[in-house]
């Protein structure tokens, strides 16, 4: 029997949600596990979700999750050329794609240069709400938020 991945169990813990309200609880859920507090360590979040390592590297996209065949070690690759903060937001994307139902049964790239369908454009903006969420923690900005008078 095969496990049921973090989105799969969210959606039947509760159906009435969206997927996108299901991505942003299950990044506030692993921020919570791990007390963590802005800004979020990617390295700590990545291993969590079961990344043995990120590594930067040349790459003709953002970035992607690997999962080796004969070991099962996951790794995420990230774009040498790109900068910190974006490989940060990419790393979180990646560490996304570890919520997500069949992740470990093909490689996950950020970007990919190919035409995309529906569904892994679906996916991908999926991951991006988790890279956000894990970025930018909802909890630690409501309080501001409420409080900032309305205007740029």
């Amino acid at each position: 029997m095969e496990q049921l991945s973090l989105l799969e169990q969210s959606r039947r813990d509760d159906p009435s949600c969206d997927d996108r309200t299901h991505v942003a609880r299950l990044a506030e859920r692993v921020i919570n596990e791990l007390q963590e507090d802005p800004p979020i360590d990617l390295g700590m979040v990545a291993s969590y979700q079961g990344v043995a390592a990120i590594r930067s590297c040349q790459l003709p996209n953002a970035g992607c999750l690997i999962i080796e065949p004969d070991r099962g070690r996951v790794e995420i690759r990230l774009r040498a050329g790109d900068s910190p903060r974006r490989q940060r937001f990419t790393g979180f994307h990646e560490v996304t794609h570890t919520f997500m139902p069949g992740y470990r049964l093909t490689i996950q790239w950020r970007c990919d240069p190919g035409p995309r369908g529906l569904a892994k454009r679906e996916l991908e903006q999926l991951c991006d709400v988790g890279a956000s969420e894990l970025l930018l923690p909802r909890r630690a900005f409501l309080a501001d938020l409420r409080g900032a008078q309305f205007g740029m």
